[in-house]
């Protein structure tokens, strides 16, 4: 049978029992100390107290405007029962507890345990912290560590960036988030998913772990680590960053990013392409800078450029565009090594430069050209571009033409001059006029190959006929001389031209070959 003994008092008198029945319990302390230095939960106000007794265990029942402290918490409610023996509290209806200068938390009933300084809110909970607010339906406040813990389900709002997630942590005096599964971070620029985010209300940053999309206008990213700030737009991603930005996107293992220079770094399998032309930059190491109008890649780079299923694949050791406000681009640099492979065109050179404007490319420090059986060279070649498809060429200075006759025999067919200017049908060469200093070297040759003679002319200027990319006919003109001899009269120092060179061990015969310096 349980006895139950219940005294209604007035408040003023049980407030006044409490303290007698402390100034005992001090007294039995100074002979017998207890084995903890806890404090007790104490009681500041209540409208009513109720003691009662269960199974031999003092519980204390409050009633009305009820306020307790414990070691400078405040706890507010409507109701509440006190077990002084295992110093415990349950509260009721309307609880507030104000814990320090900042946190203030709100919820439908409260747990909450002295000796550990744990707190358990139950329904409608909201945790305020200056200018954080957390809602949820449990929340367990640890004071000793200054942590918060929902285990289902809350919903914060700091500022403009609101978060949800499965479970979280909250780190008070830090002011500091942990989310776990299902984490969705709001924010007016964009929307990151994440399964693990620690979030730093302070300085508004948060920090990824595991797989991570962020979209905003225009933009979609994704990674499985790094830090992102919503405050200042900065941001380091790494582990199979992937980001999509209009027409373009970027593939790097690490990227950092600041917004205010507008300036970013990627390192490790850089990737970029351009969706809109199809042209791709690789490398290991890129920069981008806005503001000042440029980026580049280096440390292997390489350049491919897709059209109609053919691809241009080009290295060098840096790549470097310029583009104007719009992000368009207006000029593509590459500087030393240049090595670039089509199927029906490749080349070497000192550096390259590529000009929007006027679809100008143009070759630096000894370029060689070849297209089929083809070599040109000259101390500089300009190529015009339409419909990605080169449309003429110019050779600046030390002009040359050499086209392999026999490759048993190594009899080049060789056409030189100050100047020259070439014409391509398609991928083709078809028209080549020899501006200055011209002369040649030919190999006539009946259809079983054979030989004819070979021709040895001079003139002010010729003009040379392309068909099938071999040399179909020469007119010279203007003041030519020439002489067309048979082979066993041909004179050997006449079989080379002044300045010949076969560059064909530089040639690159496949893609992977464009990696081969010269």
């Amino acid at each position: 049978m349980i006895c139950r003994l219940v005294h209604i008092l007035p408040i003023r008198f049980f407030t006044m029992a409490l303290m007698l029945i402390a100034t005992f319990q001090i007294s039995a302390q100074q002979q017998n100390p207890p084995p903890s230095d806890r404090k007790l939960i104490l009681v500041r106000q209540a409208d009513l107290g109720i003691s009662e007794k269960v199974n031999g265990v003092e519980i204390t029942r409050f009633v009305g405007n009820c306020i307790f402290e414990h070691e400078g918490a405040l706890m507010f409610c409507d109701s509440a029962w006190i077990d002084n023996a295992t110093n415990v509290l349950d509260a009721l209806g309307h609880v507030y507890m104000n814990i320090g200068d900042t946190i203030d938390i709100w919820s439908d009933s409260l747990y909450y345990d002295g000796n550990i300084k744990m707190a358990t809110l139950y329904d409608n909970v909201k945790l305020v912290d200056r200018e954080t607010e957390l809602t949820t339906n449990i929340l367990f406040y640890d004071r000793t560590i200054e942590r918060a813990h929902y285990p289902h389900y809350g919903f914060i709002v700091n500022e403009e960036d609101h978060l949800t997630s499965l479970e979280g942590y909250y780190y008070s005096k830090p002011k500091v988030f942990n989310f776990h599964h299902e984490v969705v971070l709001t924010n007016p620029d964009y929307v990151l998913k994440s399964d693990t985010l620690v979030y730093e209300s302070r300085g508004k940053i948060s920090r990824i772990f595991g797989p991570t999309t962020i979209t905003g206008k225009n933009r979609y990213i994704y990674c499985e680590r790094g830090w992102y700030n919503s405050k200042t737009g900065n941001s380091h991603l790494h582990e199979k960053v992937f980001i999509r930005d209009n027409d373009q996107t970027l593939n790097a293992d690490s990227v950092y990013y600041f917004k205010e220079t507008d300036f970013g770094k990627a390192f490790g399998n850089v990737v970029m392409h351009d969706t809109t032309n199809d042209a791709y930059a690789f490398g290991q190491r890129a920069v981008y800078a806005g503001k000042a109008g440029f980026a580049w890649i280096t440390d292997r780079p390489e350049a491919r450029f897709i059209d109609n299923g053919d691809t241009l694949f080009m290295h060098a050791d840096t790549l470097r565009i310029t583009f104007d406000t719009a992000r368009t681009v207006q000029r593509l640099w590459a500087f030393r090594h240049v090595k670039f492979y089509r199927s029906d065109m490749q080349g070497v050179c000192d550096s390259l430069a590529y000009t929007q404007s006027d679809s100008l490319i143009t070759l630096y420090g000894l370029p060689v050209l070849w297209s089929d059986q083809n070599q040109l060279t000259s101390d500089t070649i300009r190529m015009w571009v339409s419909n990605r498809q080169i449309d003429s060429a110019y050779f600046v200075s030390a002009a040359f033409i050499t086209q392999l006759d026999d490759s048993v025999a190594l009899t080049y067919n060789q056409i030189k001059g100050r100047n020259m200017q070439s014409y391509f049908d398609g991928k083709k060469l078809k028209l080549v006029y020899v501006l200055g200093n011209a002369e040649s070297v030919y190999y006539a040759r009946e259809e079983d190959h054979s030989i004819i003679g070979i021709n040895f002319a001079i003139s002010s200027w010729m003009k040379i006929r392309v068909k099938d990319n071999e040399i179909n006919d020469i007119l010279y003109i203007d003041a030519p001389d020439g002489v067309f001899y048979p082979e066993k009269d041909f004179p050997s120092e006449k079989k080379q031209l002044k300045n010949f060179k076969w560059h064909g061990t530089d040639r690159p015969m496949k893609p992977e070959d464009i990696f081969i310096h010269r």
